[in-house]
């Protein structure tokens, strides 16, 4: 079998960023992608000013200072420093695969289904000869077996890697219409009496429209939460008949991202912020700082530091979800709202 120094599964974000800077080493490195192509995942887009992107994915990428809230009825417009960009995916993952090309220690091994992760004394499947006994190997849906000294799972929420570890986890909804039609602006749509501490959102991209529901499933029900994106889009003529409402589940506890030698990185470490469900941004940021750390670099870790304060933050005002008060969940939204530039529409 094929022996590696590391293997990433997942050619996601997060995967193809700590490729990307593992490529150009001494490192023999082998991405595992499941899906045939890269990028398609359901997913709102937006992501927020503390990651830089490349010139070429802003020019394609829309963007917004200018948000729409609306909080029980009462409609705020807040004008924020900086943007929030709406991208695509798949020109995202197109972009990322592209600056490996490059790079010869780096293989992409597209349509590989990982289905198992043997580590350390865990030989009875194996000839001696072939171990690697430094670390251990993954196998495929089609029996491929691949050595590696380090592993990285990049492979989003529901992470074979972080089922391996034996790590519990912490699931939110989100669930969206893509509709054929350029929205005029983004808005958030806040009710807690009937969502909690979630939101609906209208993302516009530059041909078609996200609108979306995102939920805590433990408090308010899939069909309830249906329910509230589809009257929030009859109260803006926005027609999503005949569309098909596609869920993803959105996982954010962390509980670390180095066990021994396996790391995990994006929403398979829970790094997606709790309270939006943000998940581009963190998957970046932790995609390169696994990179570093395997690397033995000991600098740039300022974001992914902020992204730990900020999920400490959003984790302790999501448990206000669990008290089922809309007045004082109508309230934390409130006081945030106030806290951004406001403006009251006339």
């Amino acid at each position: 079998m094929e022996q590696f120094d590391v293997i990433i599964l997942g050619a996601g974000p997060a995967g193809l960023k700590c490729a990307e800077l593992l490529g150009g080493t001494d490192l023999q490195v082998a991405v595992y992608e499941k899906s045939p192509v890269v990028g398609p995942k359901e997913c709102a887009g937006g992501i927020t000013s503390f990651v830089d992107l490349p010139g070429d994915l802003l020019k394609e990428a829309v963007s917004f200072n200018r948000h729409y809230v609306v909080l029980n009825g009462k409609r705020f417009v807040v004008e924020a420093d900086d943007p929030l960009r709406i991208i695509d995916r798949t020109a995202l993952a197109e972009f990322q695969l592209g600056l490996l090309k490059d790079h010869s220690n780096v293989k992409v091994k597209m349509g590989r289904r990982v289905v198992r992760i043997v580590k350390g004394a865990d030989t009875d499947s194996i000839d001696e000869d072939q171990y690697h006994e430094r670390g251990g190997y993954i196998v495929t849906s089609d029996g491929e077996r691949a050595g590696f000294d380090l592993l990285v799972g990049a492979d989003g929420s529901q992470s074979l890697t972080r089922k391996f570890l034996g790590l519990e986890s912490r699931y939110y909804i989100g669930a969206h219409y893509r509709i054929p039609f350029v929205f005029d602006r983004v808005l958030w749509y806040l009710n807690p009496e009937k969502l909690g501490l979630g939101y609906c959102w209208l993302f516009p991209h530059s041909n078609f429209t996200s609108c979306g529901v995102y939920f805590d499933p433990d408090r308010v029900s899939y069909s309830n939460s249906r329910k509230v994106l589809c009257d929030m889009l009859d109260e803006y003529g926005l027609d999503y008949r005949g569309k098909q409402l596609k869920a993803f589940p959105v996982n954010c506890l962390y509980s670390g991202f180095k066990f021994d030698n396996i790391y995990l990185c994006g929403d398979a470490a829970g790094l997606a912020f709790p309270l939006t469900g943000e998940g581009i941004s963190t998957a970046l940021v932790s995609g390169a700082h696994t990179a570093r750390d395997i690397l033995g670099a000991r600098d740039g870790c300022g974001q992914f530091e902020f992204i730990l304060r900020r999920k400490k933050k959003e984790r302790f005002l999501m448990e206000f979800n669990l008290i089922k008060n809309h007045y004082i969940q109508s309230l934390l939204f409130r006081l945030y709202i106030y806290s951004l530039r406001v403006k009251l529409p006339n």
